[in-house]
């Protein structure tokens, strides 16, 4: 709606105007609103779109939406076209693949990440990320059991 209205006021909207736009659905999880405008978009600026921040959102979307298959389809897009994606939302996306029970997808998603990517975590959560991993391997597919267990050591060292 607000791209119409630019249209319609005489103002074409550019890359950044689309993917604030597709950043404000992803925030309410509303996935088919952050497909519609991109497509929108694309009809606008051709091969424009999708960019990293796009796919960002689509990913984040779907995470949101508990679409975690698809937020991993959509991730491995990006890659596939050649987009970078934050290393915060890649590390989201492999705690709630872990959370669901799909530790196989996260434990690939998690050791494809290049080492100088996951550096640039803030230390506890690149622990956190990696005692999340770690845990659910040595659990096999019962990844609740296993982020819970690294939640209740975090409170606890928080208590301290």
């Amino acid at each position: 709606k607000l791209v119409r209205e630019m249209e319609e006021r005489g103002i074409s909207p550019d890359r950044t105007a689309y993917n604030a736009v597709a950043g404000a659905h992803a925030r309410n999880g509303d996935v088919s609103s952050i497909l519609d405008v991109v497509d929108w978009g694309r009809d606008r600026l051709g091969d424009e779109l999708p960019d990293a921040f796009t796919y960002g959102a689509l990913v984040e979307g779907c995470i949101r939406a508990e679409e975690l298959l698809r937020a991993a389809a959509f991730r491995q897009e990006a890659i596939d076209q050649g987009h970078e994606l934050a290393v915060q939302l890649e590390a989201w996306l492999v705690e709630r693949l872990v959370r669901t029970g799909d530790t196989e997808r996260a434990r690939d998603i998690y050791f494809g990440l290049e080492k100088e990517k996951l550096d640039g975590l803030a230390d506890h959560s690149r622990w956190r990320l990696q005692a999340i991993v770690v845990a659910a391997e040595s659990r096999g597919r019962d990844g609740w059991n296993s982020v819970a267990a690294v939640e209740r050591r975090e409170e606890d060292s928080l208590a301290v």
